[in-house]
């Protein structure tokens, strides 16, 4: 399970570690057509994830969890999936 939004702390002051967490949320758009734009809008979302997936950043790295796309559905004239990419950093100071 994903940990929750936020930030933990740990030590004493001056030397805590701390642990900031958060999330990207990626909307992919296509049109309806054929496959009524799923498979359009779920590849996008799919190449996201990807990009990010159990991926670290930086030289202070950003560290993101593995992530999944979403269909959400038609909506007029668009298809519409997302995918989530949570992500935690640490700080220590």
């Amino acid at each position: 399970p994903a940990r929750p939004l936020g930030l933990t702390t740990h030590g004493a002051v001056g030397q805590r570690l701390s642990e900031h967490r958060g999330g990207l949320l990626v909307q992919c758009f296509a049109p309806n057509g054929t496959d009524d734009g799923a498979g359009a809008a779920m590849q996008m979302a799919q190449d996201f994830s990807d990009i990010f997936h159990a991926q670290s950043f930086g030289a202070d790295p950003v560290h993101f969890e593995p992530a999944t796309p979403t269909p959400v559905g038609a909506d007029g004239s668009l298809y519409q999936a997302r995918v989530e990419l949570l992500f935690f950093y640490h700080e220590r100071g």
